[in-house]
């Protein structure tokens, strides 16, 4: 019984954690087609040379690392002379942590600097949005410096997150059309201030584990064991 207890309190004392993110995921869909004498076809869509959508929210070193790159940029052609192109795209990057500041007391802001920008050229027109419960939306502070206090209460966990989408649909003649599009937005934690305003000496930020979902499925597994252990042992009491 008691060999049995401790495998459990040791799969929970020392289980693996997530030590950034709890979810972190993006999309990068294209579909086109190129019509001409009267037969349609797929078409490749052909990326630039540029990154796939990217999003992190980390805490590295006792500060907040914010990082997005939603950029759509990219191309369809086909060579048959008088053929009309047509596409459709979605491109989605998104990312959220919970986090705690520690250092202080009391509510507290976390002061963000960086940069933004937000853009939509080519011959095809692409739209945007942008959800966060952290972050404005890029598009008013494209190619500028921003800051941005994020309230917080010192020991107490919270979540942050953002969601990029450039979708878009277009084509005809000629037959060759790009895009090109870009929700971005790169930060990181300056500062940690009390509700005066005043920076706290010592302040920092750090990600909030979250045990892996087979850990905790091994633990309750082996839970259900002593518990089972637990009512033979019982039951065998009652029939003596």
């Amino acid at each position: 019984m008691r060999s049995v207890q401790s495998l459990v309190l040791a799969l929970l004392a020392t289980a693996p954690c997530f030590q950034s993110l709890c979810l972190a995921d993006t999309v990068e869909i294209c579909n086109a087609t190129a019509s001409a004498n009267g037969n349609t076809f797929s078409i490749p869509c052909t990326p630039f040379n540029v990154p796939p959508p990217f999003a992190s929210i980390t805490a590295t070193d006792g500060a907040l690392y914010v990082n997005l790159l939603d950029y759509a940029d990219g191309y369809v052609s086909t060579s048959v002379p008088g053929a009309e192109v047509s596409f459709s795209l979605d491109w989605e990057a998104s990312a959220s942590g919970e986090f705690e500041v520690s250092g202080g007391s009391g509510d507290g802001e976390l002061v963000l600097t960086g940069g933004s920008e937000s853009y939509s050229n080519g011959f095809q027109e692409l739209s945007g949005d942008f959800l966060s419960n952290f972050l404005p939306d890029p598009r008013p502070y494209a190619f500028g410096p921003s800051v941005i206090d994020v309230p917080f209460t010192f020991g107490v966990p919270f979540d942050l997150y953002m969601h990029a989408i450039i979708t878009g649909e277009g084509g005809g003649p000629p037959y060759f059309v790009y895009w090109d599009a870009a929700l971005h937005w790169d930060l990181n934690s300056t500062e940690i201030l009390d509700s005066n305003a005043n920076p706290v000496a010592g302040a920092s930020i750090s990600s909030v584990s979250v045990p892996e979902p087979s850990t905790i499925a091994m633990a309750l597994l082996m839970l259900a064991a002593l518990a089972t252990q637990l009512w033979l042992r019982n039951t065998s009491r009652k029939k003596l």
